[in-house]
C-alpha cells in the first residue's frame, strides 16, 4: 500500500527504493520504467516546437533535413501548387488557346457534313422506295399520300411563288401532312411523270391543303385541270439549315463566343 501511494504521488525517484522493498523487484522495476518512459514522452509532446518560417522549410524538415538547413533555403521560390490551372500564376502548363484552330474547324465541319449528307441520302432513298413500291392505298393509310384532289389557283403568291389550293375528297383518309413539308403533285406516279409539280405546304385545313409551287409556265391553268395526287417528299430544308449552321460555327465570320467554339470543336 505504501509503495503504490508513493508511486501515485509521482515520486519517480522512489522507484529503486520501492523495488528493494517489493518481494517481486523485477516486475516492480519494469512497471516503474514503463511509466517513467510514458511520462517523459508526454512531457516532450507538450513542449511546442518552433514552426518553420515557410512551406519550403516545412517540406525540407519532413524530408529529414534539419530546421537550420531548411531555413537557409527559405528564400527559394516555392513550386507551383498542385493542380494549378493552366495560364494561372505559378502554373507550368501553357494557357489554352482562346479559339479552335483553322484546321480543327475544317475537320469538324467536314466530318459532320459527311454525316448529314449520309442521313439525307438515306431518307431520300427510303422515300423513293416507298413511292416506287408501295400501292396508293398503303401510302394513304400511312398518311403519306392524298389522292383524288381538285386544284384551284389563288390570287396571291408566297415568297414570289404561286399558291394553289387542293380540295380533299369527302372520304379521304386522315393524313400526316404539316406546313413546311415538301410535296410533289402528279396525276398517277410522281417518279415517272416529267410534268409533276413540286412545292411546299403552307396551310392545312379540314377540307383542303394550300401549297406554294415552283412556277412553271401556265401553272394556274394546269392546276385546275383534272385530279391530282399529292405525296410527301424528304424535307431538304432541315438538312440545308444544318449545313448552314455548321459553316457559320466554323467560319471566319463567326461572332459568338470563341472559347465556347473551342470546347465544341
Amino acid at each position: 500500500a505504501d509503495a503504490s501511494t508513493e508511486f501515485n504521488r509521482g515520486n519517480w525517484a522512489a522507484g529503486p527504493r520501492l523495488a528493494r522493498a517489493n518481494p517481486r523487484p523485477a516486475v516492480s522495476l519494469m512497471v516503474w520504467s514503463f511509466a517513467r518512459g510514458l511520462a517523459g514522452r508526454s512531457r516532450a509532446s507538450m513542449r511546442p516546437s518552433p514552426p518553420p518560417r515557410s512551406v519550403a522549410a516545412a517540406r525540407a524538415v519532413a524530408r529529414g533535413k534539419s530546421l537550420g538547413s531548411a531555413l537557409q533555403s527559405d528564400n527559394a521560390p516555392l513550386p507551383p501548387p498542385h493542380g494549378a490551372l493552366a495560364g494561372m500564376p505559378g502554373s507550368t502548363r501553357p494557357a489554352p488557346a482562346d479559339d479552335a484552330s483553322a484546321s480543327g474547324r475544317t475537320a469538324y465541319r467536314e466530318y459532320w457534313e459527311a454525316l448529314v449528307q449520309r442521313e439525307w441520302e438515306h431518307e431520300l432513298s427510303m422515300i423513293n422506295e416507298q413511292l416506287g413500291s408501295w400501292p396508293v392505298a398503303r401510302l394513304e393509310k400511312e398518311g403519306l399520300c392524298a389522292s383524288g384532289l381538285v386544284g384551284s389557283g389563288r390570287a396571291y403568291r408566297f415568297y414570289n411563288r404561286p399558291v394553289a389550293r387542293f380540295t380533299l375528297r369527302d372520304e379521304a383518309p386522315r393524313h400526316s401532312f404539316q406546313p413546311g413539308d415538301e410535296i410533289v403533285l402528279s396525276r398517277a406516279n410522281p417518279l415517272t411523270e416529267i410534268d409533276a409539280l413540286r412545292g411546299e405546304i403552307i396551310e392545312i385545313a379540314r377540307d383542303y391543303i394550300e401549297t406554294a409551287l415552283v412556277d412553271s409556265g401556265q401553272l394556274s391553268t394546269r392546276v385546275e385541270q383534272g385530279v391530282w395526287r399529292l405525296d410527301r417528299l424528304a424535307n431538304r430544308t432541315a438538312y440545308d439549315r444544318t449545313i448552314a449552321g455548321l459553316h457559320r460555327l466554323t467560319g471566319d465570320k463567326y461572332r459568338g463566343s470563341k472559347p465556347l467554339r473551342r470546347l465544341i470543336v
